[in-house]
C-alpha cells in the first residue's frame, strides 16, 4: 500500500539514490520491545540486534554501511541503567561493523529503537537478477532462530544465542557480491525470501537440499514440531540467500571458507514460476509464508 501511494519501485533490501554524483544506499529498521524482544533478552542485546538487522540488509546487497542515525522511544521513568545498556548495545554493534553513529532523536513512548544506516553503493546485487541455470546458495544453516525463540518462550536457553545475539554476514556479503546475480536478506523467513527472489526474477526455484543440521531436527522432534516450519518459516535469521552462475561455485566456497562462513548450495533457478521442494525424488510446491509486512 505505501509503495503504491508513494509510487516507489520494487522492494529492495536497501534504497538507492545519488547525492552529488555519488551513489548511495540507505536502509532503516525498527525493533519494538513489546513484540520483538522475547523473555530473557537484555536491553543491551535488543539494541545491538536493532543495528544488526539493518546491517544484514546491506550485507545481502554487497554494500558496507558507514554511517547511521537512530531514534529511540522509551517510557517515562526508564532507569539510567537501562538507557546505558541500550547505548552500550548500539555502540558494540557499530564498532563490530565499522559504523559511525552520527546522532538521532529520543522520545517518550513505547520502547522501540529505529536505526537508519547509509553507505556508498557503486552497485547492489538486486533481488531480480536470478537467471535460469544459476545455482542457489544460502549462508546458514536455518531453523536455529525459530528454535531458540521456542526455547526462550518456555524458559529454556537452547539455541538462545541465535535469537539474542545474531550476526550479519557483512564481510561475506561485501566480498562475494561480485559473484551473485540475485541476493536477499532472509529475516522474513527462507520460504518467503526464495519466493520473493523467484517472483522478482520471474523465474522458478527448485530446492533440492534443505539447509538444516541434525541437532535442529532432533530438537524439533522432541518438541513435536515439523522441522520445515522452523527452517522455512521461522524467520529472524540474518542470513543471505543468493543465486549465482555455477562457474563461480568454487570461488564462492573458497571465499566463504576463508571467512569461516558456512555456505550451502540448496538448489537451482529454472524457467517458470514459484518455488518447489524436492523430497524423496518428487517435486512439490513450497508454500509461500513467513513474515508479512504492512501493505
Amino acid at each position: 500500500m505505501f509503495q503504491k501511494k508513494l509510487r516507489t519501485g520494487p522492494r529492495e533490501d536497501v534504497e538507492t539514490f545519488e547525492l552529488g554524483g555519488i551513489k548511495m544506499a540507505a536502509s532503516t529498521d525498527t525493533l519494538v520491545f513489546e513484540t520483538d524482544v522475547p523473555p530473557g533478552m537484555s536491553a543491551r542485546d535488543a539494541a545491538a540486534k536493532g543495528v544488526t538487522a539493518c546491517v544484514s540488509d546491506f550485507a545481502a546487497k554487497g554494500v558496507r554501511p558507514k554511517y547511521g542515525i537512530m531514534s529511540v522511544s522509551l517510557p517515562g521513568g526508564t532507569t539510567s541503567r537501562r538507557i546505558g545498556q541500550m547505548a552500550s548495545g548500539v555502540g558494540q554493534a557499530c564498532s563490530k561493523y565499522g559504523i559511525r553513529m552520527l546522532g538521532g532523536d529520543t522520545n517518550e513512548g513505547e520502547s522501540s529503537i529505529t536505526v537508519c544506516l547509509f553507505g556508498r553503493a557503486d552497485r547492489i546485487v538486486p533481488r531480480s537478477g536470478a537467471n535460469s541455470g544459476d545455482a542457489v546458495f544460502v549462508t546458514g544453516p536455518f531453523g536455529y532462530a525459530a528454535a531458540g525463540l521456542d526455547a526462550l518462550m518456555r524458559g529454556g536457553k537452547k539455541f538462545a544465542r541465535y535469537v539474542v545475539s545474531p550476526e550479519a554476514r557483512l564481510e561475506f556479503g561485501v566480498k562475494c557480491s561480485r559473484y551473485a546475480s540475485a541476493s536477499m536478506d532472509s529475516s522474513d523467513g527462507l520460504a518467503a525470501t526464495l519466493h520473493e527472489i523467484a517472483r522478482q526474477s520471474k523465474k522458478r526455484i527448485n530446492v533440492s537440499k534443505i539447509p538444516v543440521k541434525g541437532d535442529l531436527v532432533r530438537y524439533a522432534e522432541s518438541r513435536r514440531i515439523n522441522p520445515d516450519r522452523l527452517v522455512f518459516y521461522g524467520g529472524e535469521e540474518y542470513e543471505i540467500v543468493f543465486a549465482a552462475p555455477p562457474r563461480h561455485r568454487r570461488a564462492i566456497m573458497s571465499g566463504a571458507g576463508r571467512l569461516g562462513v558456512p555456505v550451502i548450495e540448496i538448489g537451482t533457478v529454472a524457467t517458470g514460476r514459484g518455488v518447489y521442494l524436492e523430497r524423496d525424488g518428487k517435486l512439490g510446491a513450497l508454500a509461500d509464508g513467513g513474515w508479512r509486512h504492512l501493505g
